[in-house]
């Protein structure tokens, strides 16, 4: 292996494999959510979590097969291959976390691995806390309160 200095053409050709690995890796998440109509992943049943374990195959499938029926070196092609690339691999992620997700939840917290397992899966799957993150939002402001313009007027006089 060897490295040399990269020329034009090949930056152009590398820029659109890595945006088109970048688009298809986070595709199958957000077509598993839609066909598994995922509205909080906290909240995922497990019939839910079976549907998008499928759409995660099919996609890992998928973009090996796209990946490896592109041919050509122009930018188009690069970026569908990537795209093909990074729809396998973001299909791999969710096969993983899948079947990973309740293993890494019982690993200790604050350890190094669990941080690396966690943050690779893109979970906070090892009960790692950051409790300002969960709670809404509350602020301190005044008042609004309607601006009087005229005096209130009587009812009646008790001095009369």
């Amino acid at each position: 292996m060897k490295f040399e200095k990269p020329k034009s053409a090949e930056i152009g050709a590398g820029v659109a494999t890595v945006t088109g690995a970048t688009l298809g890796f986070l595709a199958p998440n957000g077509i598993a959510n839609a066909y598994a109509k995922v509205d909080d992943e906290a909240l995922i049943t497990d019939e839910q979590k079976t549907k998008k374990m499928h759409i995660n195959a099919v996609c890992l499938v998928g973009g090996i097969a796209l990946a490896l029926m592109v041919k050509g070196s122009d930018m188009g092609a690069n970026a569908l291959r990537g795209a093909g690339f990074g729809l396998a691999g973001g299909g791999a992620k969710g096969i993983i976390t899948h079947f990973v997700k309740d293993k890494v939840a019982t690993m200790p917290a604050g350890t190094t691995s669990s941080r690396i397992v966690s943050g690779a899966l893109g979970c906070p799957c090892a009960s790692t806390s950051y409790p300002a993150l969960g709670r809404p939002r509350r602020m301190l402001r005044m008042p609004i309160l309607p601006i009087a313009t005229e005096q209130p007027k009587k009812v009646f006089d008790l001095a009369s």
